[in-house]
């Protein structure tokens, strides 16, 4: 945890004299700050996480210049999934000046695959899209970029009624969608 109250995000920058440069992504607040993804652009830096600082599991987004990415993300931040499941495994691309999102909610009793497109500055581009309607949970999305929208692929697990880990898992396929 790097000597901070719970789990935050950090940028470390190995310049040519060795030398790393560790810069605090998200305040020491108490509050876990998980499992973050970064894109590069034209010399922007998308990065996106989920965070428990609200009481729950959500993901946040932040789009800044590359150069001013050390200074923290808390004034570029938005909170993207406001909702009272836990919103977890997001992760994001570029395609061209466009940002996909896609992460996993689990509002509807089971985790559900979702993405929201930004624009170059981190602006939203109409509202979240629900990808996935299935029995099985949709979890790990993956994106990338595909002709001027994007292919997502993820996992499909069916897990029996009273599991919570990875060892009750029964089966797994992955699957993908276009999204344009």
């Amino acid at each position: 945890m790097a000597g901070t109250q719970a789990e935050e995000l950090f940028l470390v920058r190995t310049p040519a004299d060795g030398v790393p440069v560790v810069w605090s992504l998200t305040p020491d607040d108490g509050f876990a700050s998980k499992y973050p993804d970064l894109a590069l652009a034209d010399g922007r830096a998308a990065v996106t996480w989920f965070d428990e600082r609200d009481g729950n599991q959500e993901v946040y987004l932040a789009v800044a210049l590359i150069a001013e990415i050390g200074a923290g993300l808390e004034d570029v931040a938005h909170r993207v999934t406001d909702t009272p499941g836990h919103s977890i495994g997001a992760y994001l691309n570029w395609n061209v000046d466009r940002l996909g999102l896609a992460w996993s909610d689990d509002s509807s009793g089971q985790h559900e695959v979702f993405v929201q497109t930004f624009d170059a500055l981190g602006g939203s581009i109409g509202e979240p899209r629900q990808i996935t309607h299935t029995p099985s949970a949709s979890l790990i999305p993956a994106i990338r970029p595909w002709n001027t929208g994007f292919i997502l692929a993820w996992n499909e697990t069916d897990l029996p009624a009273d599991s919570t880990g990875h060892s009750g898992i029964l089966s797994s396929q992955i699957v993908s969608a276009l999204v344009p």
